[in-house]
């Protein structure tokens, strides 16, 4: 019983923590709405792509960190570190015109693992697909690679704003979307971390 008590209280002050992180979003957000940088707000110097760039770094780190302590998901932990190494990279695309070149190193990586290591990263792909928290994990990649940039084409806020359109508004939604993302990813990782000891005990087991 004092088991069950005790999750549940863990839960809830890790949702907590997880409000504060939305409450912290906002903040950035109007941050970067007040102190535009020359004519742009939202630029490539803001706070907000200052973020990005900064869970970027951590949830290679982290995915690394999980790759390095639990076997089962190990191959399928260090392609996932390796995907947000180069996500962390091309951030930088406005003060590295050849990032793409630092990117590909990494790339190779990452098809050696898949192909060297197929069936161990399969197996530890299914293991991940059962841990609850890894329903973060892709919903933050959908929103972070796919929906923001759907969401922000500018054709869109151009038939959305006709003669008003400001660029803006659509900067404004696309990286703050982007940012959105990258922190259900990082919440994603955190429940990851918190899981750690069960999944290492599982290992034990077998």
């Amino acid at each position: 019983m004092k088991s069950k008590h005790f999750s549940i209280l863990f839960f809830f002050i890790r949702f907590t923590i997880y409000i504060f992180v939305m409450v912290a979003l906002n903040m950035i957000f109007m941050y970067d709405a007040s102190h535009p940088v020359g004519d742009a707000k939202f630029g490539e110097t803001s706070l907000t792509e200052k973020s990005q760039e900064i869970l970027a770094f951590l949830l290679f780190i982290g995915f690394l960190v999980i790759g390095w302590k639990v076997v089962k998901i190990r191959h399928f932990s260090f392609v996932v570190s390796l995907f947000f190494l180069m996500s962390f990279i091309r951030e930088f695309n406005d003060i590295l015109d050849d990032w793409f070149y630092f990117v590909v190193p990494l790339l190779a990586i990452s098809l050696y693992i898949i192909v060297r290591y197929f069936k161990r990263l399969i197996d530890g792909f299914y293991t991940f697909l059962k841990i609850p928290s890894s329903a973060f994990l892709f919903v933050g990649i959908l929103v972070t690679y796919v929906f923001s940039r759907l969401f922000g084409r500018e054709k869109f806020w151009e038939l959305l704003m006709e003669d008003g359109y400001m660029r803006n508004v659509k900067a404004t939604v696309e990286e703050g979307v982007e940012l959105l993302g990258y922190s259900l990813v990082f919440i994603a990782l955190i429940e990851l971390l918190v899981g750690i000891p069960k999944l290492l005990k599982q290992e034990e087991k077998n």
